[in-house]
């Protein structure tokens, strides 16, 4: 019957589907010769048929159909075989779906029982198929008490018969009833079941044994010899697959201590064939290991009987090798050796069981002959258990010689694995899988362990190094070294120093070659040695001094070998691995490790031998690059072993006086440093599985399908204790180069550079302040100062942003210690390009306002200060540039504290310090040279320390004053006592002002005028006032030694002139209200000053006219530098310009020796007149000059422009200031002009002057020409003066000639046209003459009252000098006969001809002619429109008998409008 409940449904189904069909089969073959049966056959399948509708409950129909499977038992008892496998298979069907009554097993059991002398082996097999149906472990039915022996019987019965199948049947049957019997067992839960249940097992079990030894059982009953071997291996699957079972129930631990361990102890001393044995010691294994605390006596004498069988020298070498195996297992059981140790040799009876068995398995590779070891393999074909399992008893027996040894490896690995896996559990609490085990106490007992490596280490480290050393096979090899990497980390996990490293220093002797090359097994020994490094690093301790010292050797053999094999570059790179994976220590074993590694370069430097050079001829020192990579793999835990490393540092670098030692030290410190620095700038990356891995703890490499574990560590973000530790690492930096030893420094600053180029950004302030304090002490040194200074370039140009308050104050000092740098006083690069950092550092403080502090500012001021006062020029010089040019670019932004310190502290020092500075230099002599600088030549004007501070001074001088002008109102405010300050800066400015050298005199004047200028709108009154009368004092002290002449005089008046006219052209011009006001004040001195300066000796002092200083002076005149309403110095002004031009005196005098001329040339008066005339123009037509002023200088402006213009007729062609005279002369008469009044005796002798002069200009030729009829030359030269006489004729006509008609001047008026009337007979100036007709007789066409009185007065002159024309031409044409005359001639003629013809005048015009009375009578149209024509009448009709068709054609048109007038047409 099933465990869980079926409905009836269900077992009908089954009972119709599986028993009807074999039902029906087994009544066909029963019907003839067993009716019974057949009835019974189909009674069974008739109810079966008729069980649809039942509905009771599946153990009610099991027995309702009890009788349906009776014709099966029926079967059973029948002879024939067919009709037993029927009925045989019909049960089996049956029992295996569990539709069997339990009440109906025993008569089952009995009917199979009876089958057991059946002859066919056929019903053999179905029998054991049904008792397997029955009763297997999945679900079948418990054997009871009674049926047990019956069932027991029968399959060992059938398991003698002589057919295979069947006794391999009967044993498979056999095994899984007993499995099925204990499982059932195990499945009890309550006592009295259990109880009940086992005794039939405990009975079997005791029949078991006693068969085993030889003796009958009582409970079975077994018949026959039953094979030995056959009941141990069933033993054997009893005490191994049930031990927990059996464990639990004293019957069954009584069966095994006292029935089962008796019944083992005396087969193994009396069995000598193997099959028997291998069984046995395969009982006794699982036995001990899973009852060892109650076979107590039986460990000892188990454990006793197979050591003395191991070292008994007789004992074959299959009974080693079975013995050997079994202790492979106790091996490889860590828990089993633990007890056995704690009940053997860790009590007061000391009998030491363990470590006689490790020495037993010790001994095997002892007494082996070394020979032996040679042909030992442990890849090839070798003996295994399951092979001595299959070989009988009458089989030869083949085992090679070396086999022991190889399982005595076996073992002691086994043994490895199980003491570093107990090291690794000491002290755990139980899991729950050894809870489920019923393993009842704690496995780590304190120190047990300890206490067990102890115990064996020795014999272990003879074994392993006899091994070692006398085997060629590399998995051999392999095995070995893996117990020798195992028990280190044992020991070194329990603490056992001793041990550990003797089983290190083994290893080592193994690993450097001979001959100088790498053998096969030394590579083994080397990965096993890097394995051991890298994966129980933290287990080592001392250890690792002399793996390291192994290593250093190994990496000098490398070094200085050629061989580049691929093993040779695999050691290098697994050596690596070594220091990268300490990133798995933790701090004890890191900081362990570099304490070797430590005393490794310290022997390294003391000793004689040095680390030796590597293959490419580069020097490296292993300790020391080791060093480094640790701290590089481990820069988050820096802090652990940071002390101990920079002592270290700090010592190499001090204490050796190998130059490649000490570099190798500072590049350490930079690996570190750098690396510590950029952690966090890239993720960190887990490495990749390498065959350095770490080792798990069975001493295994860890096999991982992604990463190795990462340290919690790996993954935290900087801490601030990262942060804080930052600086002491920095510190190492300062410390080294405090050594003393100039590679170190310069090592040190090529780091901090480095380190600012790759991880500037993550430096914390207190390491930017160190790295500038070491910086700034750099540049005291030549050697140190241009690698020092790169990095400060570095530090302005990128980081200044990060810096703090202290750390841009340092950056400060450290800039300003480079600019004053005279560590190489011959190289100022770098003063120069320090200087031109502070202007950095000035524009990040302007721009970065909330950084910079006004203590920043002073700072940076004081330290160009400094510079300043440099004894080399172009260093001082650059730093005031620099100051000046920060102050005023970032003047605006300047913290107002800083203004006072600037001046008192900085600026005024400045000026104090270059004065005494250039006053000292002129006392040592200006003629002191000098000496150039090699390759280069020094300039004659800076050969001398007095002339280069004379540059300096120009310098400070100009950059002062232009900062008082740009910041006056920011600085008179924020200076105490500023009226002091500019009083001081006004004194200097004087002083240079008056200093004998023309460059610091014109500083000095220029900046004075600037000041004086930029500050006169915003200054105090005081201020000014105070300015005004210090330049005052200093330009009349100047002026006043113009007497002298000298060269440097006339450059600093014509400065200082300059500088007047600017400010005059600043006061007037540009409308500067307050400067104008000053000058104003000043009126009298400016004109004073100006006359002083333009009659110097300095004015004349000139190749060219005019001077710099006259051009100067007159520029400043020429803005009228005096008050606007003060006639009297307006009038002085005039006058002044006026005495600047020629005297007429001097002029007379030329021309009446014109030898004297030259004299007026050399001293410049033709070229100063060209450019005063324009300015008197300038000044006297300007609004600015008042009518008063005009008037009283006229006369002055008169005289000396008529006598410049009487120069046109004895001064040479090139210096022809007449015509500037001519030029400027209209714009003076015309703002004379309309200043006089009408009727005025005064406007009267003006025009008087004005006439004297016009024909003193135009009508000297006049007065000198011959008559008329000698007048004109057959070739007239045309004069080159006569545009200018034009100009004049315009000027007379267009605006003399109107003004006196408004004066009412007749008498001037007519001088003026008999003038031009007199120009027009100039025939050497044709164009002149030309112009002067067309004037006349344009004066007569003009109109309008002016007009008509101008024409009244000209026409007279006009028919008179066109009558002379005509009559002139006639007579010279009738004299000439055939001869015609010049071409001039004709054209004259005819142009007048043509204006008679053109013309009509009004009639007015003719009052003024002096006429007969009767005239108007007789001739009226005298007095018309062609009145002029009708008078020259007579003289055209002379004209008739002129032969010229031109003139005859033009007289035509004339005649005929005369005709028309007279009325003769």
């Amino acid at each position: 019957m099933s465990a869980s409940p079926r409905n009836a449904e269900v077992v009908i189904g089954l009972f119709q589907a599986l028993l009807v069909p074999e039902l029906k089969l087994l009544g066909t073959e029963a019907r003839k010769k067993h009716p019974p049966l057949k009835e019974a056959c189909e009674r069974a399948v008739s109810k079966l048929g008729n069980l649809d509708d039942v509905k009771e409950s599946e153990l009610d129909l099991l027995k309702a159909l009890e009788e349906v499977w009776r014709p099966l038992l029926i079967a059973c008892d029948c002879k024939s075989k067919g009709l037993v496998t029927l009925a045989l298979g019909a049960l089996q069907k049956l029992a295996s779906h569990e539709l069997v009554l339990l009440s109906a097993i025993p008569n089952i059991v009995t009917s199979l029982s009876k089958l057991r002398d059946a002859a066919d082996e056929s019903i053999h097999l179905k029998v054991l198929q049904c008792i397997m149906a029955l009763f297997s472990s999945s679900g079948g039915y418990e054997l009871s008490l009674a049926q047990m022996p019956v069932v027991f019987n029968l399959c060992f019965s059938l398991h003698q018969q002589r057919n295979y199948t069947v006794q391999s049947t009967a044993a498979a049957t056999l095994s899984q009833v007993t499995t099925a019997l204990f499982d059932k067992l195990a499945s009890k839960k309550e006592k009295d079941d259990i109880e009940k249940s086992c005794k039939g097992a405990n009975l079997l079990c005791k029949d078991l044994c006693t068969v085993l030894s030889g003796e009958t059982g009582s409970y079975i009953k077994l018949q026959g010899e039953v094979p030995r071997i056959f009941i141990l291996e069933l033993l054997y699957s009893v005490v191994k697959d049930h031990s927990k079972v059996i464990a639990g129930i004293p019957c069954f631990v009584t069966f095994i201590k006292e029935d089962l361990s008796l019944v083992l102890a005396q087969l193994m001393q009396s069995a000598n064939d193997l099959p028997q044995l291998v069984r046995i010691y395969r009982i006794v294994t699982v036995m001990l290991q899973h009852f060892p605390f109650d076979l107590v006596k039986q460990q000892e004498l188990f454990i006793n009987l197979m050591i003395k069988a191991v070292e008994f020298p007789d004992v074959p070498a299959w009974h080693r090798v079975v013995i050997l195996t079994c202790w492979r297992e106790f091996g490889e059981n860590y828990y089993y050796l633990k007890k056995l140790f704690m009940r053997f040799d860790n009590n007061s009876k000391q009998l030491n069981l363990f470590q006689q068995l490790i020495t037993a398995v010790c001994n095997v590779f002892k007494k082996a002959p070394p020979a032996l070891f040679a042909s030992i393999s442990m890849n090839g074909e070798r003996i295994t258990l399951h092979k001595l399992l299959a070989i009988k008893s009458d089989e030869e027996i083949l085992i090679k010689p070396g086999e022991p040894i190889v399982w005595a490896v076996d073992t002691i690995v086994a043994v490895c694995k199980s003491l570093s896996k107990l090291v690794e559990l000491e002290g755990r609490p139980l899991t729950v899988a050894e809870v489920d085990n019923n393993v009842e106490e704690e496995i780590g007992e304190q120190d047990i362990a300890k206490h067990m490596l102890s115990s064996i280490w020795q014999q272990m480290l003879a074994a392993c190094t006899l091994l070692l050393e006398n085997s060629q096979d590399e998995e051999t090899i392999e095995e070995t070294l893996r117990c020798f990497k195992q028990f280190t980390h044992a020991c070194g996990k329990a603490g056992l120093a001793k041990a550990r490293d003797s089983f290190i220093a083994a290893m080592n002797k193994y690993t450097l070659p001979q001959q100088g090359v790498l053998t096969p097994k030394n590579m083994q020994v080397l990965r096993v040695l890097f394995d051991v490094a890298n994966g129980l690093g933290g287990v080592l301790d001392s250890s690792w001094y002399l793996l390291l010292t192994n290593f250093q050797q190994l990496d000098i053999l490398l070094s200085s070998s050629s061989n580049e094999q691929a093993e040779v570059a695999l050691i290098r790179s697994l050596l690596s691995k070594i220091f990268e994976g300490t990133k798995y220590f933790d701090d004890n074993a890191l900081l362990t490790m570099v304490h070797a590694l430590c005393r490794l370069s310290s022997e390294m430097v003391t000793s004689s031998q040095s680390v030796s050079p590597s293959s490419r001829g580069v020097f490296s020192s292993f300790a020391i690059q080791r060093l480094a990579d640790i701290a590089v793999v481990n820069v988050l835990r820096l802090q652990v072993f940071w002390d101990l490393l920079q002592e270290h540092f700090e010592w190499l670098v001090k204490e050796s006086d190998n130059e490649a030692i000490r570099k190798a030290s500072v590049d350490a410190a930079s690996q570190t440093i750098l690396s510590y620095l950029q952690k966090y700038r890239q993720p960190v990356v887990s490495p990749p599985l390498s065959p350095a891995v770490p080792l798990a703890p069975n001493g295994n490499r860890q096999r991982s399908t992604s990463t190795l574990e990462r340290p919690s560590w790996l993954d935290e973000s900087p801490s601030d204790q990262f942060w804080e530790m930052q600086p002491k690492v920095i510190a190492v930096l300062r410390a080294m180069r405090s050594s003393g030893k100039p590679d170190v420094a310069v090592g040190c600053l090529n780091l901090i550079f480095t380190v600012m180029q790759r991880a500037g950004q993550e430096l914390v302030p207190a390491s930017w302040r160190l790295i500038l304090s070491i910086l700034s002490s750099s540049s005291q040194t030549g050697a140190e100062v241009p690698i020092g200074f790169k990095s400060v370039v570095l530090v302005c140009s990128d980081f200044m942003p990060i810096l703090d308050h202290d750390g841009l104050q340092a950056l400060i000092a450290c800039v300003g210690q480079f600019s004053q740098q005279t560590a190489i006083p011959d190289k100022t690069n770098t003063n120069l390009s320090a200087i031109q950092q502070t202007l950095s550092i000035a524009d990040f403080c302007s721009s970065h306002p909330s950084h910079a502090s006004p203590t920043h500012w002073n700072s940076l001021f004081v330290q160009l200060r400094d510079a300043a006062s440099d004894a080399r020029p172009e260093v001082r010089h650059s730093a005031m540039k620099t100051l000046f040019t920060a102050l005023v670019t970032h003047g605006n932004g300047l913290p107002s504290p800083c203004w006072n310190t600037l001046f008192w502290d900085v600026l005024l020092k400045v000026l104090d310090n270059v004065h005494s500075a250039a006053l000292a230099a002129e006392q040592q002599g200006l003629n002191q040279e000098l000496q150039s600088q090699k390759g280069l030549i020094m300039h004659h004007s800076r050969n001398t320390a007095a002339k280069q501070w004379y540059e300096t001074r120009c310098t400070v001088l100009d950059g002062v004053s232009r900062l008082i002008r740009v910041f006056y109102p920011v600085i008179s405010t924020c200076v105490t006592r500023f009226s002091e300050v500019l009083n001081r800066m006004a004194v200097h400015l004087a002083n240079a002002s008056l200093h004998s050298t023309e460059e610091v005199a014109t500083v000095g004047l220029k900046s004075l005028q600037f000041l004086l200028v930029d500050i006169s709108n915003t200054a105090k009154e005081e201020h000014a006032v105070m300015l005004w009368e210090v330049a005052w004092s200093t330009w009349e002290r100047i002026a006043d030694t113009s007497g002298d002449g000298s060269p440097l005089i006339t450059v600093v008046m014509s400065t200082l002139a300059e500088g007047l006219a600017d400010l005059c052209g600043m006061a007037y011009q540009q409308n500067n209200i307050r400067l104008r006001e000053y000058m104003e004040k000043q009126g009298d001195k400016v004109l004073a000053l100006l006359e002083k300066l333009m009659k110097s000796k300095a004015a004349y002092d000139t190749v060219a006219f005019p001077s710099k200083l006259q051009q100067s002076v007159l520029k400043c005149i020429k803005v009228q530098p005096v008050p606007t309403n003060d006639i009297i110095l307006k009038t002085r002004l005039v006058a002044l310009l006026c005495s600047f031009l020629p005297s007429s005196d001097l002029l007379r005098s030329c021309s009446a020796d014109p030898e004297s001329i030259p004299k007026l040339l050399v001293h410049g008066e033709a070229q100063m007149c060209e450019r005063v005339l324009g300015i008197l123009r300038d000044v006297f037509c300007s609004t600015d000059l008042q009518d008063d002023v005009k008037r009283n200088t006229f006369d002055t402006i008169v005289r000396a422009v008529g006598s410049i213009l009487l120069t046109r007729h004895f001064m040479p062609r090139k210096y022809e200031m007449w015509k500037i005279a001519v030029e400027v002369m209209p714009s003076i008469f015309q703002a004379a002009l309309d200043t006089f009044k009408t009727e005025d005796l005064a406007t009267e002798a003006m025009w008087q002057k004005i006439v004297a002069m016009l024909k003193g200009y135009l009508l000297i030729d006049a007065v000198q020409a011959a008559p008329p009829s000698q007048a004109y030359a057959e070739h007239p030269q045309q004069d080159h003066a006569e545009g200018c006489d034009m100009e004049v004729l315009s000027f007379v006509n267009t605006v003399l000639l109107p003004c006196t008609v408004r004066h009412k001047v007749a008498n001037v008026q007519q001088e003026i046209i008999e003038s031009i009337c007199w120009c027009s007979r100039q025939q050497t100036k044709r164009l002149l003459s030309e112009t002067a007709m067309q004037i006349m007789f344009g004066m007569c066409e003009a109109d309008g009252d002016v007009g008509i009185q101008i024409g009244r007065a000209a026409m007279p002159v006009v028919a008179l000098r066109c009558k002379e024309i005509l009559k002139l031409y006639l007579t010279d044409y009738k004299s000439q006969g055939r001869c015609p005359l010049p071409q001039h001639r004709h054209d004259e003629v005819l142009s007048v001809f043509g204006r008679l013809a053109r013309s009509e005048f009004p009639p007015v015009l003719f009052d003024t002619m002096r006429d007969p009375p009767s005239l108007r009578t007789t001739c009226p149209a005298a007095y018309g429109p062609r009145g002029l024509s009708v008078r020259l009448f007579p003289v055209l009709t002379e004209f008739v008998t002129c032969h010229d068709e031109e003139l005859t054609e033009a007289l035509r048109t004339v005649l005929r409008l005369v005709s028309s007038e007279l009325g003769l047409a």
